[in-house]
């Protein structure tokens, strides 16, 4: 088992992935939408997630699913 508790300005954010650099995701009103480039990752209740940065000080972009209805 794996994974991180991440605090930041919106609260604390469970997270599968493990690394040094993150990006919090804030999407007040999406909660459980899907986040693009990680299976099973999705935007909890509060709508936050919190992904590893593949590239430190670059610009990562992250798009967001809708929930299914």
């Amino acid at each position: 088992m794996s994974g991180s508790v991440v605090a930041h300005p919106h609260g604390v954010t469970l997270t599968p992935y493990a690394g040094d650099t993150w990006v919090v995701v804030n999407a007040p009103g999406a909660s459980g939408a899907k986040v693009s480039s990680y299976p099973g990752l999705k935007l909890d209740h509060w709508g936050n997630a919190v992904i590893p940065v593949s590239m430190p000080y670059q610009r990562n972009p992250v798009s967001l699913y809708p929930r299914e209805s």
